[in-house]
């Protein structure tokens, strides 16, 4: 099976993980449980189709970096390329408890970790599966660590500057092609169309929305 090519190269990632554990040791935070796909994405580089499932990647302040996500993603994961910072994953079927395997980890993965913190601030965690997480986990300190990653990602590398450059020019050429489409009798189909296309072809990620294109009162 081919592997994934990441968008940053191993050592932006590497730095990204660096900071993250000066953070993490100056908030006094063994263990960092990392619930929102945009920091997780930041991070790793990982990436599942599935956002809106559990996972979450555990970070210790020394150690292996490991992530949890569904079996469906499983064949995902397992492409991630030999060089990635996520050293092993573990999977959970859809009829399984991800919580379990979480605590199971942190008991087997990371003994000394005592302080863990959680991104409370997001969607994808929920009370019911943080309340399960603290009591399967009795004895260890959760603290609120909703913000740690990104303050730290407000810090932009010279990686990231030149992908927002790229980012920028892709949006600029297709704002181009979009506008010569608009003439009259085009349908907002046709334009979003062209928007989309022109997108692809200068280089774009699929787009997280339908271009917004509305003709008319």
């Amino acid at each position: 099976m081919a592997q994934h090519i990441l968008p940053f190269a191993r050592a932006e990632y590497l730095d990204r993980l660096a900071r993250t554990r000066a953070a993490m040791e100056k908030g006094g935070i063994d263990l960092m449980l990392v619930f929102s796909p945009e920091n997780i994405l930041w991070l790793t580089g990982y990436q599942a189709k599935g956002i809106f499932s559990f996972q979450v990647v555990m970070l210790p302040l020394a150690g292996d970096v490991r992530l949890v996500t569904r079996a469906v993603d499983a064949g995902n994961a397992s492409c991630m390329p030999d060089d990635a910072v996520i050293d092993d994953y573990e999977i959970y079927g859809d009829t399984a408890p991800p919580v379990a395997v979480v605590a199971d980890l942190v008991r087997s993965g990371y003994a000394g970790a005592r302080r863990l913190g959680v991104e409370k601030i997001n969607p994808f965690l929920g009370v019911a599966r943080f309340d399960a997480l603290t009591a399967a986990l009795d004895g260890h300190e959760f603290v609120d660590a909703s913000l740690l990653i990104d303050r730290v990602r407000l810090v932009k590398s010279r990686a990231e500057i030149e992908c927002f450059r790229k980012s920028a020019a892709i949006t600029d050429a297709a704002m181009l092609d979009t506008i010569a489409a608009v003439q009259i009798g085009a349908s907002d189909r046709e334009i979003a169309a062209v928007s989309l296309a022109s997108l692809m072809r200068h280089g774009s990620d699929y787009c997280s929305t339908w271009p917004n294109v509305m003709v008319g009162w």
